[in-house]
């Protein structure tokens, strides 16, 4: 369907707007409250920034004309690339830590930070000298017309997207494993596995989210006919991403603690 009825259009608006708001939750939170201001929280505050813009993305009616079509596509592109690096670069830098013992990764925060931003502004622009960015089946992003578009679906998301699902799993199951063997960690059995079922959902979110997405792309490759519930579903899952990554990745204990006291003064007041 190349246009969106009114249905679809709110779903997307309405999933996209749950997102702006875990988003902006997180932000504030990192700028408000001193003791979330860590190296591992500020990750997660960067990765919400990127989630933010992606979300946003999804409010604007990109099949009213060309020029909301190609920011829609644009801003999704940049946002969720750099968001699928910072994905990597957190669990990179838990190995640091946790495996390895390093703590000494703190000091490439902005260097990793740089990159993560830096490379999305690099590979973006490019899908412009082929003009593949369009209206694909529900919103704005790549097209299917030719094989130059497929080659940008690969290198501009999908292909970053499994490396990084891979080096998440892998990052994660070293973590994991060393948990689960540390000796001065077996008398916190309770802190242990809550954080191993954390760390489980972090890969996991990739999939929830973009998997239907990947299906989205199969499918019409394939079969080349419309499919409004699968444009539905595909779409709204891609633009709950930063809901997702808010409540997985921003609402720790630490978060949720500042949350309340914060909260029970306003009341008390």
């Amino acid at each position: 369907m190349s246009i969106p009825d009114d249905t679809h259009l709110i779903s997307l608006m309405s999933c996209g707007a749950l997102s702006t708001i875990g988003c902006i939750l997180i932000i504030s939170s990192a700028l408000l409250f001193k003791k979330l201001q860590t190296y591992a929280f500020r990750l997660v505050t960067y990765l919400s920034i990127a989630d933010l813009f992606a979300s946003l993305s999804f409010l604007i009616p990109g099949y009213e004309n060309e020029i909301f079509c190609l920011s829609q596509a644009v801003i999704q592109n940049y946002s969720q690339l750099a968001s699928l690096l910072i994905t990597g670069i957190i669990s990179y830098s838990l190995y640091q830590t946790i495996v390895l013992e390093n703590t000494r990764i703190v000091k490439k925060e902005k260097l990793l930070i740089f990159l993560s931003f830096a490379i999305p502004a690099i590979l973006t622009p490019l899908p412009f000298i082929t003009n593949s960015y369009g209206n694909y089946h529900g919103w704005c992003w790549i097209l299917d017309k030719n094989e130059i578009d497929i080659i940008w679906v690969i290198v501009q998301f999908y292909g970053p997207l499994v490396i990084m699902l891979f080096i998440n799993i892998f990052f994660y199951f070293m973590v994991y494993r060393k948990l689960w063997s540390d000796d001065s960690l077996r008398d916190n059995k309770k802190l242990v596995e809550k954080m191993m079922g954390r760390l489980k959902m972090y890969p996991l979110v990739l999939l929830v989210c973009f998997g239907p997405s990947l299906f989205h792309r199969v499918y019409y490759f394939i079969y080349n006919s419309s499919n409004m519930y699968l444009d539905l579903i595909s779409g709204c899952m891609a633009a709950l991403y930063g809901c997702f990554n808010a409540f997985v990745y921003g609402f720790t204990t630490k978060f949720k603690k500042n949350i309340r006291k914060t909260f029970g003064k306003l009341l008390k007041n």
